[in-house]
Formats: C-alpha cells, sequence, structure tokens
C-alpha cells in the first residue's frame, strides 16, 4: 500500500508540469496579443514603440522558455505585486470567495 501511494504521488508531479505547460501553450496559440487587446478597448491609437515596450515591460519580448517560469513562479519578476511581502496576501483573494460558494451549496444541491 505504501509502494501505490508513492506511486501515485510521484506520478502527480509529471501531470501537474504537464498540465501547466498545456494550459501556458494554449494562453500563448489564443488569438491576439494582451497589448494590442488593452489599445485596441480604449479605442486610442498606440505607436510601435510603445506597444514594444509594454510588451518589453510585461516579458512578452523573451523567449517562451522564460515566459514559462515567469509564469509558473510569478515571483521572480520584480512587476509582481507583493514582491517581498509575506504571501499572506495570496490567500486573502481565494479566501474571501469560500463563504459565498458554501453559502450556495444548498441551492446547488437541492
Amino acid at each position: 500500500m505504501r509502494q501505490y501511494i508513492l506511486n501515485r504521488l510521484l506520478l502527480m508531479i509529471p501531470t501537474l508540469v504537464g498540465v501547466a505547460v498545456l494550459v501556458f501553450l494554449m494562453l500563448r496559440v489564443a488569438p491576439g496579443d494582451i497589448v494590442e487587446m488593452k489599445y485596441a478597448g480604449t479605442g486610442a491609437f498606440a505607436p510601435k514603440e510603445t506597444l514594444d515596450r509594454e510588451r518589453a515591460q510585461l516579458g512578452l519580448d523573451k523567449p517562451l522558455l522564460h515566459q514559462f517560469i515567469s509564469w509558473i513562479n510569478p515571483s521572480c519578476t520584480s512587476s509582481f505585486p507583493g514582491c517581498g511581502e509575506s504571501p499572506a496576501w495570496i490567500l486573502a483573494i481565494p479566501c474571501g470567495q469560500v463563504g459565498r460558494s458554501f453559502m450556495r451549496l444548498p441551492f446547488v444541491w437541492s
């Protein structure tokens, strides 16, 4: 039984890595660029230099491997909100939603 649990736990690692790679690639294959969408939504014209500067600021000008590492570990970028702070703020958003989810459970099961 111990061997079975150990095997399952070890198989979880490549599964999680595979899912992360697939999600990252699907986000990159999606049509459009986040910077272009930002300026298309405002209706303002942006020169190419401004678009290139924002892509560089977001790290979109770097190779895919570097983008993936930055995506999987957002704390390795200096523009990450809360950088250098306690990681407690990370739980603030999901924990605030948990109460609402549990309040809706009776309606879902009825």
